[in-house]
């Protein structure tokens, strides 16, 4: 089995089925913006917003063809240097996404979705379902889901209960391994205690018509300076974990916020959106979030968790929120600046390690015994037997796998372009454009496939041509 994975921040799923891989068994990784990027020079980047309508509209009826043009001899490419069997995706509700799948399909190879998202809202299982089943229905041969929850919206959307596994999450079987650990963690000196913060985007869960007079900002100001005057009282450190997706600007305008509270505000430090929550969580004392799964992964690690929400946004938009605050012990749910400095200090002053949590998790995250990317592994053989992959018909392809140093750009070239062929200024230089394109393609693929530790068996020479 060879899977082709696309990373949409998934990297800690693909880890973690990645681990359970065996014998000739491989999995090989491609950052989302290989495609995104490509996309973004047929559609303006509303098409990827939350107005699911916009990809389907008139207006872009000449740009979709040609986008499936595109996908067409990208996979075409993609498969000189890999001939996967499978192709793995984190969902297939991204327009750029979708085209991709279908084009492989059309190869004869299976496209399994083992699905990114966990926790279902009130209002993603009420309206948000119905919505992604008319715009963007189920295309994958199969998908994996964490949950009978989450299983609950797809069929809500229209997917055939056959074309859908409850698995658990990969990523969760980390937690399954810190709570069967006999060893606990040694107390840290009360001088190196850590909170973590799990930062959240100033527009999540607000509805694209409110968008214009409604944010998170009064909530997250709030919270950091709240959580720099705790650190100052209590001679702790603040750990500040953006959501992978927050812009640069957002970051920049955290930044300066800290540096305006001056002595207090250095106690806050950023982290990359990139770092595994996982181990962050694990190595905290305290965790405080908003709407994020990661406080339902900090309960299971065991940790004191706050969930700190309110303000008017809360007023507006609570239905299409996760209930943290009816969740109950051992999650603690604040609802002002005074009751998050509380409950701080008596988590990081009287530390207690928790054993249980609430039903609702259970019924959310789904099964979390430490088996979840063994199933979700199995369902990916299965399908990975059904593929009927086409024979590369391209002789390039051959050499592209074993082509040495650094001629092989131009063993490349002369294997596309058979430049003796032409003649006349107009071809010579659409001849060299095209050349440059395929240089550039190639270095691409070429710096891109890295499937960790046996990336150097599957495709040792190209490495060395790394622009």
């Amino acid at each position: 089995m060879r899977i082709l994975a696309i990373d949409h921040f998934y990297s800690q799923d693909l880890s973690e089925i990645e681990k359970n891989i065996q014998g000739d068994e491989e999995l090989v990784t491609l950052p989302y913006s290989f495609f995104r990027d490509k996309f973004l020079e047929y559609f303006p980047g509303e098409v990827l917003g939350t107005d699911f309508s916009i990809f389907s509209q008139e207006i872009f009826s000449v740009a979709r063809p040609k986008w499936h043009e595109r996908c067409r001899r990208e996979v075409e490419y993609l498969r000189k240097f890999y001939e996967f069997d499978l192709l793995l995706l984190p969902s297939d509700t991204f327009p750029y996404l979708r085209d991709i799948a279908t084009v492989v399909q059309a190869l004869g190879i299976s496209v399994v979705v083992a699905q990114k998202e966990t926790t279902i809202s009130p209002d993603a299982m009420e309206a948000h379902s119905l919505e992604i089943g008319k715009y963007f229905p189920t295309i994958a041969d199969h998908m994996t889901v964490c949950s009978e929850v989450h299983r609950d919206y797809w069929l809500r959307a229209g997917t055939e209960a056959s074309r859908i596994t409850v698995t658990g999450q990969p990523r969760f079987d980390y937690y399954a391994r810190i709570r069967a650990s006999s060893q606990s963690r040694p107390p840290r000196p009360t001088s190196e205690k850590v909170v973590l913060f799990l930062s959240f985007m100033l527009f999540a869960y607000i509805p694209l018509r409110l968008i214009d007079v409604l944010s998170w900002k009064e909530l997250r100001s709030d919270i950091e300076s709240t959580l720099a005057e705790t650190a100052e009282t209590l001679d702790c450190h603040i750990l500040v974990k953006p959501h992978p997706q927050q812009d640069r600007d957002d970051l920049d305008a955290m930044r300066k916020s800290f540096d305006a509270m001056g002595k207090k505000g250095h106690r806050l430090e950023i982290l990359s959106g990139g770092e595994d929550t996982r181990q962050l969580i694990e190595d905290s004392d305290v965790v405080v979030g908003f709407q994020t799964t990661a406080l339902m992964e900090s309960l299971i690690a065991g940790n004191p968790t706050i969930y700190a929400g309110w303000g008017e946004t809360m007023k507006h938009v609570s239905d299409a929120l996760i209930p943290y605050e009816s969740m109950g012990s051992p999650l603690v749910a604040v609802q002002n600046q005074q009751e998050l400095q509380a409950a701080l200090q008596k988590a990081l002053l009287n530390p207690t390690r928790q054993d249980s949590f609430p039903e609702e998790i259970l019924r959310q995250l789904g099964p979390l015994d430490g088996n979840c990317a063994k199933r979700t592994l199995l369902t990916l053989r299965e399908w990975a037997s059904r593929s009927a992959p086409e024979e590369s018909s391209s002789r390039s392809g051959y050499a592209l796998r074993r082509v040495a140093h650094s001629g092989a750009v131009v063993a490349l070239c002369i294997l596309h372009f058979p430049i003796q062929s032409l003649s006349g200024k107009t071809r010579r230089k659409r001849a060299r454009k095209q050349i440059r394109l395929e240089i550039r393609r190639f270095r691409e693929c070429t710096r891109l496939f890295n499937s960790r530790e046996n990336r150097a068996q599957r495709i040792p020479k190209l490495v060395g041509l790394r622009g």
